[in-house]
């Protein structure tokens, strides 16, 4: 103890403003402030005091160093590796040890800054991943399937009009389909006439022909709608790309028939006309109608004053035309006689037909 007492009074001068900086709560803003001198004056002083007092500095610098990077440590937010670490630990299955050769190696390879113990883990998928995963899985499926579709898809074969043909007969060169029974002054119509028509796939359809169909070829052959005169009138019928030709046979409208009805009949019912035979004449208005019947079917009353009347005679060049429509017959004898009707119609090509009947005529004595 007087060893120590001694030694502390054998200590060196120390310059007093020197001890009072070194008081400072900040040793090292003091220090600074001193002079080099100075300053290393102080370092002998200091490295003396440490050693006489046994104080060991390196060690509390380590501590101080090893401590500092902990603070640090501690005020950061936590690492991936750290984050990696909990994961380890959070979800591991299997543990086994590995030597600290390993354990190193281990550590080396993730960049630890210090060896430890590692663990060997299994770790299952997140049920995240396994949604993500299943979720590709379907996309590249359903592409794949796509891409099948597309390579094994065939574009519709489109249909299109193989044939068609007309619901008329055809001519014998079978160039035509031939419209038969018009006449002239009829009006042109396409009523009742269609297409048969045939598709590529099988299929068919009738379609009526119309007139945005149809293109006139024959010219003069028709006017304001009415065919004007006979022979062969073309029409030229376009319908998908296909033409066909329908032709109308026109023929004149010619008398076919004639018919004379009387308005009385004789005690044996039989359609006649009764006179007196002192009368000499009879007037056949109201008494007689004659009736022409045309080659399309129509009917039409006939003026008596166009007919020509030859009684007992079927010699056209005998007949004669009526006079006030009054039949002369003074000079036949009484009884039952036939009288012999011609009509006769001139065309519009400047021929005739002419068309006949006969009807009953009875003379009776006063």
């Amino acid at each position: 103890m007087a060893k120590k007492t001694e030694d502390i009074d054998n200590k060196p001068e120390v310059n007093e403003e020197i001890i009072v900086d070194l008081k400072s709560k900040d040793e090292n803003q003091a220090v600074s402030n001193l002079s080099k001198d100075e300053q290393d004056k102080i370092k002998v002083i200091s490295d003396k005091l440490r050693e006489e007092l046994g104080i060991d500095e390196e060690p509390a610098k380590q501590k101080q160093q090893e401590e500092e990077p902990q603070q640090q440590e501690e005020q950061e937010e936590p690492s991936e590796k750290d984050v990696y670490s909990g994961f380890i630990k959070k979800y591991s299955k299997k543990e086994e040890s590995v030597d600290s050769m390993s354990a190193g190696k281990y550590d080396s390879d993730l960049d630890f800054k210090i060896n430890r113990k590692i663990k060997r883990v299994y770790l299952p998928l997140p049920k995240k991943t396994k949604i993500i995963l299943s979720s590709v899985a379907g996309v590249i499926f359903a592409g794949l399937v796509a891409m099948v579709a597309v390579l094994l898809y065939k574009p519709p074969v489109p249909v299109t009009l193989s044939s068609v043909a007309i619901t008329q007969p055809m001519d014998a060169t079978k160039r035509y389909y031939v419209v038969g029974n018009v006449y002239v002054g009829d009006k042109v119509s396409f009523d009742n006439i269609y297409l048969n028509c045939k598709y590529s796939d099988g299929s068919t359809k009738r379609v009526e022909i119309n007139s945005a169909m149809a293109t006139l070829e024959t010219s003069g052959g028709v006017q304001s709608g009415k065919f004007v005169k006979s022979g062969a009138v073309d029409y030229k019928i376009i319908y998908e790309g296909q033409t066909l030709t329908l032709r109308f046979s026109v023929r004149e409208n010619l008398p076919a028939s004639l018919e004379a009805f009387a308005s009385t009949f004789d005690s044996e019912g039989n359609n006649c006309i009764i006179v007196k035979k002192s009368a000499g004449t009879v007037d056949l208005t109201n008494r007689l109608v004659v009736k022409c019947k045309y080659s399309d079917g129509s009917i039409k009353q006939v003026d008596l004053s166009k007919c020509k009347f030859a009684i007992d005679s079927t010699s056209y060049s005998q007949a004669k035309y009526l006079t006030d429509n009054q039949l002369v017959f003074s000079s036949y004898q009484t009884g039952g006689h036939d009288v012999s009707v011609y009509y006769e119609e001139t065309l519009e090509n400047g021929s005739s037909n002419r068309v006949s009947c006969t009807f009953k005529l009875r003379i009776v004595v006063d």
